[in-house]
């Protein structure tokens, strides 16, 4: 068990009395059990759940730097009905402090419950949202977990209902920067008309001030649409919006919303058309600039059966300057292109990944186009081979590795002459349109072995690699895998071995618990800072610390014994090379 000194003559610090105050029950058996290995990342993939139950669907939320929270659906408690469960790993691939093993359950009310996703809060909390079938038909409902894995207070269990007016497909979830949320649904309760919908929730769990109970109506249609919606990186969200004009053709239009639920100034209320050209049956995306806008990109039809196209939208709703109007040609290479998936390349660019069968078989493709609207230097015109091996591969993630270049994940079928059983494999192209240094050309296969596995998610993991998820040939076991920056599965820790979990309570109106893990041996400090990054108090002083964990309390009182004032304040862990720092706030 770790043992933690305290400073002379200060009594703020200590062990397992305080994790019963942090509300981690569970943290106890964490902290008694032995020490875990400096990497837990299998070779095969972490399990979610090591229960033998049907566990289909995953999606992944990840803060840089900070371990990955994961979602998934299972049939744990019923043979025929789904349940959400929730589950978060360190960075080292252990189970962080206070989730049991096999996840934290998010929701296991009567009737069905599919199509989970995450949103990280501010403060660390993670709010989860999925369909849920307990009254008969389809609704959406939302849960949220605090950092140790408890289901925050004021929340009931099994959820608060979000949408439940009619049946409701394509949910989704964005972080408003606030610790609530915006949802976004399909809703179809006036068959055949169809609306986008969008609600926001505060951190309470309450609709947001001035929002309708029903959600704000976005899009209509009377053919059909499809909705996808991501950040606008100011607290408001953005919606890619598909509405069908034919029976393969559609309008692709983009709408910026903002927390108070008005439209942006500058955008139309009916969204700003990217293009009229684009493939109903195909993957679009929609991502922020990084200055209120947005980049989308998509599958056009305008000139063959698929080409690739992208387009960058300004703050204030218009086709930025030197982008084409009717988009930017990424890639029109004979054959299809098709599926595109993309990720911002961190300076105001995009990097774009797509399924290519200019080669009569399909392989996979990158492009990256700078916020110019020019290709990058070093990416060739049509873009740069991720995979050419041999029979089918289908994209399916991509992921910022934060230098300008991307992870990108896909199924693959180079091992099965009858095409019928993927495997997940992975590629990292740099910047520059290269493939990175210890990366195998045509990818690396993340299960060693003949396992047969289809990836469903990538996430940066905020050192150059990334954290995914798959599911074996018959979703029946959900595994999770963290690749490093140079290629090598279950990389080894980072340098400097330190976790450090959210602030909790947060906010708190009185004592604040600060909870961090040491992989080894060594000197610790920790400090309490203002906004303008001055100290209020010196929590521990620099002294040798034991491996394990170690929880700190702060009283709300400043060096000099004064009652610090209500504000915003962060908590600084220092260890060797590694310094971490979490953002709270204190109120009264």
């Amino acid at each position: 068990m770790t043992q933690l000194s305290t400073p002379q003559g200060d009594g703020r610090v200590a062990r397992l009395r305080h994790a019963a105050s942090l509300g981690l029950a569970a943290a106890v058996a964490v902290l008694m059990a032995p020490a875990q290995s400096l990497s837990d990342w299998s070779p095969q993939g972490n399990r979610l759940s090591t229960l033998s139950s049907y566990q289909p669907e995953t999606f992944l939320s990840c803060r840089d730097r900070d371990g990955v929270f994961v979602v998934w659906t299972e049939r744990r408690n019923s043979p025929l009905q789904h349940d959400i469960y929730a589950q978060r790993f360190t960075p080292f691939g252990d189970v962080a402090l206070g989730w049991p093993n096999n996840g934290v359950l998010v929701c296991g009310a009567r009737g069905e419950q599919d199509g989970p996703s995450a949103a990280i809060a501010t403060g660390g909390d993670l709010i989860v949202e999925w369909r849920d079938g307990r009254s008969g038909r389809a609704a959406i409902y939302a849960q949220r977990l605090d950092a140790g894995g408890g289901i925050a207070a004021g929340w009931p269990a099994d959820g608060i209902a979000i949408a439940t007016r009619g049946p409701v497909w394509a949910s989704s979830i964005v972080s408003d920067d606030e610790g609530g949320a915006f949802f976004s649904w399909l809703d179809v309760a006036d068959d055949p008309r169809v609306s986008v919908r969008l609600q926001h929730l505060s951190a309470n769990g309450l609709v947001a001030s001035g929002w309708p109970d029903t959600g704000l109506v976005v899009a209509v249609s009377d053919s059909g649409l499809t909705s996808i919606a991501c950040e606008d990186g100011q607290g408001g969200v953005l919606l890619s919006v598909l509405s069908f004009t034919s029976f393969t053709g559609s309008r692709l239009s983009c709408h910026r919303i903002l927390a108070s639920g008005e439209v942006a100034p500058g955008w139309p209320a009916a969204g700003v058309v990217a293009t009229s050209t684009c493939d109903i049956f195909n993957t679009r995306t929609v991502l922020p600039s990084g200055d209120g806008g947005a980049l989308l990109a998509w599958q056009d039809t305008r000139n063959d059966e698929g080409d690739i196209y992208v387009t960058r939208l300004t703050h204030s709703g218009t086709v930025a300057p030197e982008w084409p109007a009717e988009g930017l040609p990424t890639c029109t290479a004979s054959g299809a292109q098709t599926s595109p998936q993309a990720c911002s390349d961190r300076s105001g660019g995009i990097v774009v990944a797509w399924s290519d069968s200019r080669s009569g078989a399909y392989d996979i493709y990158a492009g990256r186009v700078t916020a110019a609207g020019a290709l990058s230097p070093g990416w060739p015109t049509e873009g740069a081979v991720v995979c050419a091996a041999l029979r089918l591969q289908f994209l399916t993630g991509i992921a910022d590795d934060g230098t300008g270049g991307a992870v990108v994940v896909w199924a693959d079928y180079r091992d099965d002459p009858a095409e019928t059983l993927p495997r997940p494999y992975a590629q990292r192209v740099r910047g520059d349109g290269a493939v990175a240094d210890g990366w195998p050309v045509n990818g690396l296969a993340l299960i060693p072995g003949s396992e047969n596995a289809k990836p469903q998610r990538v996430v940066s993991d905020g050192e150059s690699g990334a954290y995914i998820t798959w599911a074996d040939f018959y979703l029946s076991r959900a595994y999770i895998q963290r690749v490093g920056a140079g290629g090598n599965v279950a990389p080894p820790p980072p340098a400097a071995s330190l976790v450090l979990y959210p602030a909790n309570p947060n906010p708190s109106t009185g004592t604040v618990n600060i909870t961090f893990v040491l992989r080894n041996h060594g000197v610790a400090a920790a400090t309490i800072l203002d906004t303008g990054g001055r100290r209020v108090r010196q929590l521990m002083r620099p002294e040798a610390q034991d491996a394990g964990a170690h929880v700190l309390t702060w009283d709300g009182k400043d060096d000099d014994g004064r009652q610090a004032r209500p504000g915003i304040y962060f908590a600084r862990v220092t260890a060797g090379d590694s310094r971490l720092t979490e953002r709270f706030a204190m109120i009264r």
